[in-house]
């Protein structure tokens, strides 16, 4: 198997403790609410195997949208610059 440089040479395990505290995060991020345990606590796992920090966890906008939809999103609520000119 080729070595695929865009990709990490490994994938970081994180400590149960770090898994734990960071599922509890979206707990508190969903109003805390109840039967979601296993949602966090995989979700809690992906995103810190990626190096997601909390503060960007609170969109909920993972590793699943990338940097260029969340800009064309936000450039799709700005008025065009004709409509600003007139």
């Amino acid at each position: 198997m080729k070595h695929n440089p865009t990709l990490p040479s490994y994938i970081p395990v994180p400590r149960e403790t770090d898994i734990r505290a960071y599922a509890f995060h979206l707990y508190e991020q969903s109003n805390c609410a109840p039967g979601h345990d296993l949602d966090n606590w995989l979700e809690a796992t992906a995103c810190l195997q990626a190096n997601i920090p909390y503060h960007r966890s609170a969109t909920r906008l993972h590793a699943h949208i990338n940097q260029q939809e969340i800009e064309k999103s936000q450039s799709a609520h700005e008025p065009a610059k004709a409509d600003i000119a007139a």
